[in-house]
């Protein structure tokens, strides 16, 4: 398989569980966030930190798990860094167009659109006022899944080629 074809594949992968985990998140949670009435009276940037670290964590483990049952971990180790950084610009063009709309028309209900994009932070940052809702703050949200994935992937990646 070619390298183009790998980092398709690669890509179309960490969409699916990304929305697989995104379902998950909204039918667990009610279309609510599950942590939203713990720190709804914190500091912007203290909620944010708590959701980023947590999201860290979730999208490291299915990195991790990822890269343990993938087949061909040497390909998929040459393109890991490609497909982290293309999915990230995904996620932040995706994002950008979507906070952009929403000013351009005055209506905090396009910021709906986001909350199906990329529920853990969507469904979050919906409920908070026009202030915070409209921080470019939230721009983190688009890379952490990619950040996540990549650092347990190559963890996994690494630990697997020092057993070897």
């Amino acid at each position: 398989m070619d390298k183009k074809n790998i980092i398709r594949k690669t890509f179309l992968h960490l969409v699916l569980i990304h929305v697989l985990m995104s379902l998950i998140h909204l039918l667990s949670s009610d279309l609510g966030h599950p942590l939203y009435k713990f720190l709804k009276g914190q500091h912007f940037i203290v909620m944010l930190s708590i959701l980023v670290v947590l999201d860290v964590i979730a999208y490291f483990v299915a990195g991790m798990l990822y890269a343990r049952f993938i087949p061909d971990k040497k390909r998929f180790n040459l393109v890991l860094e490609i497909v982290s950084i293309t999915l990230a610009m995904f996620f932040l063009v995706l994002f950008a167009v979507v906070y952009f709309l929403s000013l351009q028309f005055y209506n905090r209900d396009i910021m709906l659109i986001y909350t199906l994009i990329n529920p853990w932070y969507g469904t979050f940052m919906y409920k908070l006022p026009d202030k915070e809702l409209y921080s470019l703050w939230w721009m983190i949200s688009a890379i952490v899944p990619s950040v996540g994935y990549y650092a347990g992937a190559k963890f996994t990646l690494r630990k697997l080629g020092n057993e070897k």
